[in-house]
């Protein structure tokens, strides 16, 4: 079985050699929809950090493959925050999928290669960051996703599970484009 794993979090600090405090992980088995768990933000949570760690250790224990977009970000986050090893051998990551299959990509982001390659429009990051520029102080147009985590997490939730959508489907997308 394969599961695709996203984190949100709070703001990534630069120059900080820890990964950002997750608030929320989406989550996606093989075709199935895709659930967002939610324990820190400020409301509409929907799961606690404990109940977030028991699914994960699941997925670490018992899914033969872990997909994500930027694997590097999310195994960092899952390693150092909730005590998880390194799943060696299991790992896929649609950002070098993406790269294999043409070095050249004007751009490796989730959304634009969805928008792309599978006409997926990144119509859940409007709605959230139009949410964060009306109600967050300090969030723009250009910095909103440094404030994901003052969102509501039903809000988060439906931006979350749009990125596993979308990563499975470049996923599926690139395995039969590069014949992997």
């Amino acid at each position: 079985m394969l599961a695709c794993i996203d984190f949100e979090t709070e703001a990534i600090e630069s120059g900080s050699d820890k990964s950002p405090v997750p608030v929320g992980v989406a989550v996606k088995y093989d075709d199935m929809a895709g659930w967002y768990y939610a324990w820190n933000h400020p409301t509409n949570n929907n799961s606690s950090f404990n109940s977030a760690k028991k699914v994960l250790t699941s997925i670490w224990e018992n899914c033969s493959e872990i997909l994500c977009h930027n694997s590097k970000f999310d195994i960092r986050v899952a390693m150092e925050h909730f005590g998880l090893e390194y799943p060696h051998g299991k790992v896929h990551d649609t950002l070098f999928l993406a790269y294999l299959h043409d070095p050249r990509e004007k751009s490796l982001r989730l959304k634009d290669l969805a928008d792309k390659y599978l006409n997926m429009p990144p119509d859940e990051q409007e709605e959230l960051r139009d949410w964060l520029v009306a109600n967050v102080k300090k969030a723009t147009a250009k910095n909103f996703g440094a404030h994901i985590s003052l969102a509501p997490g039903d809000l988060v939730g439906r931006y979350a599970v749009g990125d596993v959508d979308r990563s499975y489907k470049l996923y599926q997308y690139f395995k039969k484009e590069l014949g992997v």
